[in-house]
């Protein structure tokens, strides 16, 4: 319930306070452990392996779109040049909070 009060917060405010890119693909990389991409049956992987609340905020990101705004070179793989160099991932407060928490 708490995390569903802050991430309407963060939805209504127009400037993220407390997260930023940079500290978000640092997380990323760290879990990750030495992969080098997400692709869709990663991800889906990992949905089955968490708790359900978890699996629901990856969903609530939209894996679609995340690769709409990430995937650079349309390959199917999101790299993590890919997510720092485009300028339209990560980008959202409320994407970059949903991650953040789950990371």
């Amino acid at each position: 319930m708490r995390l569903l009060v802050l991430l309407c917060l963060i939805t209504g405010a127009k400037s993220c306070w407390f997260v930023s890119k940079e500290n978000t693909l640092k997380k990323i990389i760290k879990h990750l452990g030495g992969r080098t991409y997400i692709d869709r049956a990663y991800v889906h992987e990992m949905e089955t392996t968490m708790p359900k609340i978890i699996s629901w905020a990856i969903e609530q990101i939209g894996v679609d779109s995340a690769f709409e705004d990430c995937d650079a070179d349309k390959d199917g793989k999101i790299t993590i040049d890919e997510m720092r160099a485009t300028a339209t991932c990560l980008t959202s407060c409320t994407k970059l909070s949903i991650l953040n928490t789950v990371l």
